[in-house]
């Protein structure tokens, strides 16, 4: 669907000095984030052969793709106004990898302050827009990429003043869609189950 080429010697690149990220002992699907020229890293993630960095700035965060070997360049995006998370993952499982964005931030449709989360290819340097979801079943505060189901993703989420559940969504062609409910209740749910996920600011 989309191709996951990061800004491969186009326009919309800029190059900086790269940056050495160690990849982190406790986690083999992420890297370590730490402090670069472009500002405080939000979240790292291999990507594409190199790493992928969610950067804060001023007014939104960035993102930036390091290859293995040479400088880093900027990958041309939607303003990403209060993002907080980063993931990658291979959402409809056609071989190329997608980026998922979390933002705390209004949506057009619901002008309530809460999570979101935006998918995007990447394409000659550039985000292609998949999914700019408003919301999912509930109202997510953790989330994580399962490494073993392309297109597939876990979450903590709220269904209303006092009911919690965490859910395994699957990508559906446009967008997630409940595939199990792991847990429901009212009090917190089980740890065993939020390992691993990566919450929301507080």
């Amino acid at each position: 669907m989309l191709a996951a080429a990061a800004c491969l010697a186009v326009a919309a690149c800029r190059d900086v000095a790269p940056q050495a990220v160690a990849p982190s002992p406790n986690d083999a699907t992420r890297v370590e984030a730490e402090p670069t020229p472009q500002g405080s890293v939000i979240a790292a993630r291999p990507f594409d052969g190199g790493t992928l960095r969610l950067h804060a700035g001023p007014d939104a965060a960035q993102l930036w793709w390091s290859p293995a070997e040479g400088p880093a360049r900027s990958i041309a995006c939607d303003r990403l106004v209060g993002a907080w998370g980063l993931w990658t993952d291979d959402v409809d499982g056609d071989g190329h990898v997608e980026i998922l964005v979390a933002l705390r931030k209004r949506a057009k449709f619901d002008d309530k302050l809460d999570n979101r989360l935006h998918v995007y290819g990447v394409e000659q340097g550039q985000c292609v827009p998949a999914w700019r979801g408003t919301r999912l079943a509930g109202r997510f505060e953790a989330l994580r990429v399962d490494p073993d189901a392309p297109g597939t993703i876990v979450v903590s989420e709220r269904l209303g003043p006092t009911r919690r559940r965490v859910a395994r969504y699957r990508w559906n062609d446009f967008g997630y869609r409940v595939d199990d409910v792991l847990w429901q209740g009212t009090t917190e749910p089980p740890a065993a189950l939020l390992r691993g996920l990566d919450s929301a600011p507080s």
